[in-house]
């Protein structure tokens, strides 16, 4: 090992670079697999017989957390305007 990292700190820094890239992201991808892997592990509920796959899950939470966005947004309309609010704040004190 240590001849391997010997070898990669004499090459230009260009290579080193792309090594370093190309390390990230085989870990990142390894990372990634136990974590998908890890779904299909998980306790097992006697009543259901089917579970929902990772990507399928994924998927719902993505489209819930847009839903749920788009419902921020559509009541923030409904809120008090805060420049009358500073205004009224303002009347009040100088009463």
């Amino acid at each position: 090992m240590r001849k391997i990292i010997h070898k990669i700190r004499s090459q230009p820094p260009q290579f080193r670079v792309m090594v370093a890239v190309i390390a990230a992201l085989v870990v990142t991808a390894g990372i990634a697999v136990l974590w998908a892997f890890s779904f299909s592990k998980g306790p097992v509920d006697e009543t259901s017989t089917v579970a929902p796959s990772p990507l399928s899950a994924l998927v719902d939470t993505v489209k819930n957390t847009i839903q749920d966005s788009k419902e921020d947004h559509a009541n923030a309309g409904d809120a008090t305007n805060p420049v009358q609010v500073i205004n009224a704040d303002d009347a009040t004190a100088s009463q």
